[in-house]
């Protein structure tokens, strides 16, 4: 399993430098769809998910949602268990990840580093 390091930049300065992930999986979602996943290990383990989304998708995003993920309904605010292509978020092990989108198609990749264990 690949570690989530923090390294420093040219000016000595910390930054989020990532290595080449071992943990890593991938879905061309359908439209209305949703597609997931479980995090590797157990509630021990704390996993940073680095989200790669194809350029011009909304892909939404949930975790441990009972319902899973799920596309906004309405015009007005309303409360959600799901994210609009999140970037990086930090997990359990065990976590159950769902995605959805309402493109006709769209790719999502997703790598799991491990923070801590």
């Amino acid at each position: 399993m690949t570690k989530s390091i923090l390294t420093r930049d040219i000016n000595g300065y910390v930054n989020y430098g990532l290595l080449p992930c071992e943990n890593i999986v991938s879905v061309n979602l359908d439209a209305n769809v949703a597609a997931s996943f479980t995090v590797p290990g157990d509630s021990g383990f704390l996993w940073d998910l680095v989200f790669s989304i194809e350029p011009g998708a909304s892909i939404w995003i949930a975790f441990d949602a009972a319902s899973g993920a799920a596309l906004p309904a309405g015009n007005t605010f309303a409360a959600t268990f799901s994210c609009q292509n999140p970037g990086v978020r930090r997990v359990p092990g065990g976590t159950v990840v769902s995605a959805i989108t309402a493109n006709t198609t769209a790719y999502l990749g997703v790598e799991m580093y491990v923070f801590q264990s």
